[in-house]
């Protein structure tokens, strides 16, 4: 169930709860500086889905074999039981949960996405797109067979400390620094002096953000 206000000739206050904080955080600041009125309600979705695989669960025994945990701050502990990292998805853009499972030694099945740096370097068994049986069945020949599981986790692990050591912020603070020393002192036009006030307050939301995330440096 969505609910949806919205008024352009507004001066950019919002109510936004979508049960997404990234989401809340994008159509906030898409309100404040489109300077529209934005009110937004969704309900559903995620506790629609939990409730369904309960539901399967039940209905197929696997109570004691399935954790549904839910949101978790630290999610280490999962990671130091685990055996095999399962992706379902058919697009990543980084593959963050691939790169912390890399991290402790964990093989991962997933679909093929060649294009992604973690697949590349090794500690995966991939299936063809859309191929669900392909998957099931990668990730049963990695639970049964402990020395392919054993040999994808170091290289898995091996991937993490070559492919997947990149320091963000000594990156951005050269790049900056490279472009000091090369262009000349810039007048900032209002276009880019808005999308610059922007930036520092994406930074400043997300320094106080709450963090899902293992801390890992990649």
């Amino acid at each position: 169930d969505i609910r949806l206000a919205l008024k352009l000739d507004g001066t950019g206050k919002s109510a936004v709860d979508t049960g997404c904080g990234y989401l809340n955080h994008m159509l906030t600041l898409f309100a404040k500086h489109g300077r529209f009125d934005l009110e937004v309600k969704c309900v559903g979705g995620e506790a629609t889905h939990l409730s369904m695989a309960k539901e399967y669960i039940e209905a197929n025994g696997l109570q004691e074999h399935v954790e549904l945990p839910g949101f978790c701050r630290d999610v280490r502990p999962y990671y130091e039981r685990a055996d095999v990292l399962l992706c379902t998805s058919a697009y990543e853009g980084f593959g963050l949960t691939m790169a912390e499972a890399a991290t402790f030694g964990i093989p991962c099945a997933s679909y093929d996405m060649p294009y992604l740096t973690v697949q590349q370097g090794g500690g995966f068994l991939t299936a063809a797109q859309q191929d669900v049986r392909g998957l099931a069945q990668a990730v049963i020949r990695l639970l049964r067979n402990g020395e392919m599981r054993r040999e994808l986790g170091r290289e898995a692990r091996a991937n993490a400390e070559t492919r997947l050591q990149i320091d963000q912020q000594a990156m951005w603070k050269r790049i900056f620094s490279e472009q000091q020393r090369v262009l000349p002192p810039m007048v900032l036009t209002n276009t880019q002096s808005l999308m610059l006030r922007t930036l520092r307050e994406h930074v400043a939301m997300s320094r106080t953000a709450p963090s899902a995330a293992v801390q890992q440096t990649y």
